[in-house]
Formats: structure tokens, C-alpha cells, sequence
């Protein structure tokens, strides 16, 4: 699925997206929630499973970045 309908479908737009994904944004429970049934994944466990890989890994994360950016 691109990545501009999950996001579309999660409620958020593109560039959160892409910020969650990098590791550049908290994210709230409510927002996991969303992306879980964007995705459709079964349980949030699920969604970081060993099994199922790491659904956000973009292979261009900034290590650099910055933690405690507020969350959406």
C-alpha cells in the first residue's frame, strides 16, 4: 500500500507519515491505533512483531534526530 493511502487512512497526512516512520515524532496511543487498523494489523503486539519485521523501517532513519519532538 503507498504510503500515502495508510497515512490517508490512519488519518493523518504524508508528512507526519513519513516523521513516525524516521522516528522523528512521538506518537500517542490513539495515533498507533490508527496506523494499526491503516495497515491492518491484527493487535499493536502485532505491529511490532518479530514475525511481521519492522512495518516503519524506511532505511533512512536519522540517528541524529532529536528525541522528544511533540507527539500527534
Amino acid at each position: 500500500m503507498p504510503q500515502q493511502d495508510a497515512a490517508r487512512l490512519a488519518g493523518l497526512d504524508r508528512t507526519s507519515w513519513g516523521r513516525i516512520e524516521a522516528g522523528k515524532l512521538d506518537v500517542r496511543l490513539d495515533t498507533l491505533l490508527r496506523i494499526q487498523f491503516a495497515l491492518g494489523v491484527d493487535t499493536l503486539e502485532a505491529l511490532f512483531s518479530e514475525t511481521t519485521g519492522d512495518l516503519f523501517e524506511t532505511g533512512h532513519e536519522d540517528r541524529n534526530a532529536s528525541p522528544g519532538t511533540p507527539g500527534i
